[in-house]
């Protein structure tokens, strides 16, 4: 990655790469050479990840094109993820899609949530907001649209 890159890191969402540059925080033994990301969402925050932790830079990927968000978009229209009964087991699994990150995974978790949306739990709720929030997000960074004509998009992506 490269100063100026638009990317996505973890909980952060869509960050912008600010600097690429030396830092040194109490809690490290020596300075380091970290990633400052500024998320979009929040232009007061700053991220910092050092360049040499392979487990937080693995958070960071590109943000995907048009063609990568239409593909997707196609293969969730055949598939889907079959809803559990069981609340305890449904949400460390809808938990386990959304530490991931996988967009992918996480438009077939909200269509799951979407066909229930009759009789959600709280949980239920709270998992399909953060998972339109990490969608919405890069698709209307990535297809240059307000967050909410992303819903628009992928229905008339899903239903055509």
């Amino acid at each position: 990655f490269e100063k100026s890159d638009y990317i996505v890191y973890d909980n952060a969402g869509v960050c912008l790469i600010e600097d690429i540059t030396a830092k040194k925080f109490d809690y490290w033994d020596s300075e380091r050479l970290c990633y400052v990301l500024r998320p979009i969402s929040s232009s007061s925050s700053m991220v910092f990840v050092p360049v040499d932790n392979e487990k937080l830079t693995k958070k960071m990927r590109r943000i995907m094109s048009k063609e990568e968000i239409d593909t997707i978009l196609d293969n969730v229209r055949t598939r889907c993820i079959i809803w559990e009964n069981d609340r305890r087991r449904r949400m460390e699994h809808f938990k386990e899609i959304l530490s991931a990150k996988n967009q992918q995974d996480m438009l077939l978790l909200a269509s799951c949530i979407y066909a229930k949306k009759k009789k959600l739990s709280s949980s239920d709720e709270m998992i399909l907001k953060e998972t339109e929030r990490f969608v919405n997000e890069e698709f209307a960074f990535s297809l240059k649209l307000s967050t909410g004509q992303v819903a628009e998009y992928i229905q008339a992506k899903l239903y055509q």
